[in-house]
Parts: structure tokens; sequence; C-alpha cells
């Protein structure tokens, strides 16, 4: 019993990252019944791995599962580690898509905004304005302001936000992953 304390404290000092659980279910969805190797993965999970990861400030991360002893299964636990592996793959180059969308999206906003308020100066600037010039300076000015700043906005910071979630899942993606028991 006392080496098996022992076992235990090593694994939670030197692992990145430790989750202890009484299931392999609870590694998944609730409301997922199909088998573990397609199933996904479960919001409190996940939030656990992450809040574990950010308090470990190494690159590398290094998950242990640890599992009761009676409870564990090497076939599903290959078949688990897979999935794991294949989801933070996935959601990582899902991230790295919208992180190149997103900041594309923001320089087009941004510019688009640039120009319209160049020509909401251009026509505020004109001799003799018509009710049709002055109605478009009225409307150009507030959606040019819109766009600079929605489109800053995505670049800084929704950019920001997809870009720690990627780090997490980058992390996760390339992390050794294996079941233990206690």
């Amino acid at each position: 019993m006392a080496e098996n304390k022992e076992i235990q404290k090593m694994m939670a000092n030197n692992a990145n990252v430790s989750i202890w659980l009484d299931s392999y279910d609870e590694i998944f969805s609730d409301f997922d019944s199909r088998p573990y190797h397609e199933r996904s993965l479960s919001d409190d999970f996940i939030h656990e791995a992450r809040k574990m990861a950010r308090e470990k400030p190494d690159r590398k991360i290094e998950l242990h599962l640890i599992m009761p002893a009676n409870q564990r299964n090497i076939e599903i636990e290959s078949a688990i580690i897979k999935s794991l592996h294949s989801y933070f793959r996935h959601i990582s180059l899902t991230n790295a898509q919208d992180k190149q969308k997103t900041k594309k999206r923001g320089l087009y906003m941004t510019v688009i905004g640039l120009i319209l308020m160049i020509l909401a100066a251009y026509l505020s600037n004109k001799q003799d304005p018509t009710f049709l010039i002055n109605t478009l300076r009225v409307v150009l000015e507030p959606a040019c302001w819109f766009l600079v700043w929605t489109g800053f906005d995505l670049l800084y910071a929704v950019f920001y936000k997809i870009n720690a979630n990627s780090e997490f899942i980058l992390r996760m993606s390339h992390s050794k992953i294996n079941f233990q028991e206690y």
C-alpha cells in the first residue's frame, strides 16, 4: 500500500497532466453512445485538461490517465489514445484554418473601412455638395468606423483568443498519452 501511494505521488509530480478517472466514460460525452474510437470528448474532460496544462509552463505535455486497476482494458485504452490524438489533431487543423480566416477577414474589413474613410473625407471636402453626396457621406462615416474597429477586433482580440486555444490544442495533439493504474 505504501508503494502504491509512492507511485501516485511520483506520477502526480513528474507527469505534466495527471487525471484520475473512475471509468473510461469520464473522458467522453454522456450523450454519445457510439464506440470509444468514435465518441466525442466530454467538455468537462477538455476543460480539466486545459486547466491543468495551463499550470504547466513546459511546452510538451505528457497526459497520464489514471484508472483503477480492475477497470483497465488495454484494447479500449489503445482505441481511446488514438481517438484523443485524432481529435486534437483535427481541432488543431481546424484552429489553424480559423486563424487564417480570421486574420484575412480582419485585414479585409480594416482595409475596406480605411478606403471608405478616405472616400468619406473626399466627399466632405467637395465644393457645393449635393443632397446625394451629403447623404452618402453620412452613411459612409459610421460604416467605415464600424469596419475599421471590427477589423481591428478580429485582428487582435478574436485572433488572440483563437491563438490561446490553439496553443493548448497543439500541445495536446503532440502529447504523450498513457493510462496508468492505482
